[in-house]
């Protein structure tokens, strides 16, 4: 018996909206805008590879308490920076202000995000759950046009929770008048969109694109390609 679902919840970067493109394209404006070839003696891509790095490491920090909101978007450029032996504390807090400012405001959906999204709003209603800062992922929402889509918009830094905490979760339901036996997960992050749809009993659909192998969780659902969702629901 196939299941019918009234509500569905996504996941935004890496899910709709397309972080590493956007991501990438922005700092490399800013890479070219502030003559980085030349003052850091490297290539743009391997100053992305190390950008990336420093991203990874300051959120991880972020997420375990060691760091604030302000103090990540500095200090991942400041690693960069110190890798390539470059000091220059005013480019640093320009080209973190700039990234920030500029960024959430990039349009790259992922691949046949707008064609499903337009398939599932005729038939479901559609909300958000998103870790991250609400101004800029507010920004990312009504810049790429993701905001003609949904109900209910849940973001982390507005709420006292995080996914995968089962209250971010369950709050969303409250907010959306929703059921957890009817609604359903969209996510590409197993540890924080799985888990946390799993903790409230919410069927949940797996988005790997990379076919990332995982055996610790078994999701409800797993695609690779975003479309392969006009298949489930």
């Amino acid at each position: 018996m196939v299941k019918l679902y009234k509500d569905i919840f996504f996941d935004l970067d890496r899910t709709l909206w397309d972080f590493e493109r956007n991501s990438e394209e922005c700092l490399s404006e800013l890479f070219i805008h502030y003559n980085l070839s030349i003052h850091l003696g490297t290539e743009f891509i391997y100053f992305l590879e190390i950008w990336k790095q420093a991203n990874q490491s300051v959120w991880d920090d972020f997420r375990k308490g060691i760091h604030s909101k302000e103090e990540i978007r500095l200090i991942r450029f400041e690693l960069t920076f110190k890798h390539f032996q470059y000091n220059n504390s005013g480019t640093v807090s320009d080209i973190s202000a700039d990234y920030v400012g500029n960024c959430p405001l990039k349009t790259h959906l992922i691949s046949g995000a707008e064609r499903v999204l337009d398939y599932l709003n005729q038939k479901y209603r559609l909300h958000l759950i998103t870790n991250g800062f609400a101004e800029s992922q507010r920004k990312k929402i009504k810049a790429s046009g993701l905001d003609q889509y949904f109900r209910k918009i849940n973001i982390s830094e507005e709420t006292s929770f995080r996914k995968p905490q089962r209250k971010m979760f369950e709050l969303a339901l409250q907010r959306a008048l929703a059921s957890n036996d009817s609604s359903i997960m969209i996510g590409d992050d197993i540890s924080k969109d799985i888990l946390g749809a799993k903790k409230v009993k919410m069927d949940q659909v797996h988005y790997n694109p990379d076919g990332k192998s995982q055996r610790k969780v078994v999701p409800t659902y797993t695609i690779s390609r975003l479309e392969e969702l006009m298949n489930i629901l």
